[in-house]
């Protein structure tokens, strides 16, 4: 493992122990997952694939990186709404999601703040952690 995956891996435990009162072990991987989702389809928008964005721009990442605290919340629970309603894959994903996060001081600075340093190496690094995950558990 790389030094950068090393330290996204360290950084989504410590966000892993500050959402430990908040939500449960479950919960928690279900919202992870969700963002990792929003954020591999942002990625797929970039160089080398530059792929048309299957979230619409309202709901893509970018809409949810460029807000914070209770905005951040809400925007994030409209967001999975929304996703929900689509047709297609992206609708089944999605349906019936909900945000399990409650408080949204326990966003500190952000989910999204996690993912912002991922680079073309975000499987090996998502893969390493759950690997890490299993092993804790």
């Amino acid at each position: 493992m790389t030094n950068e995956s090393a330290t996204i891996v360290q950084r989504l435990w410590n966000y892993c122990n500050v959402l430990r009162d908040d939500v449960s072990c479950g919960d928690y991987v279900e919202q992870l997952t969700y963002l990792l989702f929003l954020k591999m389809a942002d990625e797929q928008t970039k160089p080398p694939f530059r792929k048309p964005s299957i979230i619409p721009e309202d709901y893509a990442w970018p809409a949810l990186t460029s807000r914070d605290g209770g905005d951040l919340e809400s925007h994030y629970r409209q967001t999975l709404i929304e996703l929900g309603q689509s047709k297609g894959m992206l609708g089944v994903i999605f349906r019936k999601a909900q945000n399990r996060i409650q408080h949204p001081h326990s966003i500190p600075p952000t989910p999204f703040s996690v993912f912002k340093k991922f680079s073309a190496s975000v499987i090996q690094t998502v893969s390493a952690f759950v690997r890490a995950w299993h092993e804790a558990f």
